[in-house]
């Protein structure tokens, strides 16, 4: 509905995972449909017009989004067995819900901005910053743009104390692949820009139902053998 949305900045990005989102709802919560439609006479007695079929689909909607945010931000260290390199100068928090009803994920900036530990780590390695730089050369693409910038002021500064915040930030997928080991390969659903920087240091790159499939596959075949 458009008037539930009209107050979002809206973007091609931000549209796609909105949507994507909102189908995912959808799918979920698509049996109670048939019901809401049967209880709406009754919200309408107790609530008047307020009680109309798309406002209530929409907060059912909400709410079920938020219930699902919320838990995985809670159970996000669940999904590994193990986390390398966390960011000290930016602690991992769990979402939380503000007073009018928006999920919030703070701090968003550094917590010590003049001492950058992904400058402090990437630093040494300027072979694969030289490598990830020359694989974003020629793109128009805004954010590999301020990555580029990104990874050449860490090998042109001597130290952290330019690297802001912004700077940081704007390594993004750069970071998954510089921490990567060559026996390692990165799990992820945005292929297009993670296999471009990939490629580049020889790292492996799979979408996470396909690297399941790999190991299903392995595991069928040793069973087999055995």
């Amino acid at each position: 509905r458009k008037r539930s949305f009209s107050h979002v900045p809206w973007s091609e990005q931000w549209g796609k995972y909105t949507l994507e989102a909102l189908a995912y709802a959808l799918s979920n919560t698509s049996s109670s449909l048939s019901s809401l439609y049967t209880k709406l006479p009754d919200l309408q007695k107790k609530y008047g017009k307020d009680a109309n079929a798309d406002d209530v689909r929409s907060d059912e909607l909400k709410l079920y989004l938020r219930k699902k945010i919320i838990k995985a931000s809670k159970n996000i260290r669940n999904i590994t067995s193990q986390v390398d390199f966390e960011l000290q100068c930016f602690p991992e928090t769990k979402c939380t819900l503000s007073d009018i009803g928006i999920i919030e994920n703070k701090p968003a900036n550094c917590k010590n901005a003049d001492q950058c530990c992904l400058f402090k780590h990437m630093k040494p390695n300027k072979t694969a910053l030289d490598a990830m730089i020359d694989a974003l050369d020629g793109s128009n693409k805004n954010e590999n743009i301020k990555r580029k910038k990104a990874l050449k002021e860490i090998v042109r500064s001597k130290n952290a104390s330019r690297f802001n915040n912004k700077l940081c930030r704007n390594i993004g997928d750069a970071a998954f692949v510089h921490y990567c080991k060559s026996d390692e390969c990165i799990l992820t659903t945005n292929m297009v820009d993670h296999a471009l920087l990939a490629k580049k240091l020889k790292i492996r790159v799979f979408e996470p139902r396909h690297k399941i499939s790999l190991l299903q596959d392995y595991n069928n075949k040793s069973s087999d053998a055995a």
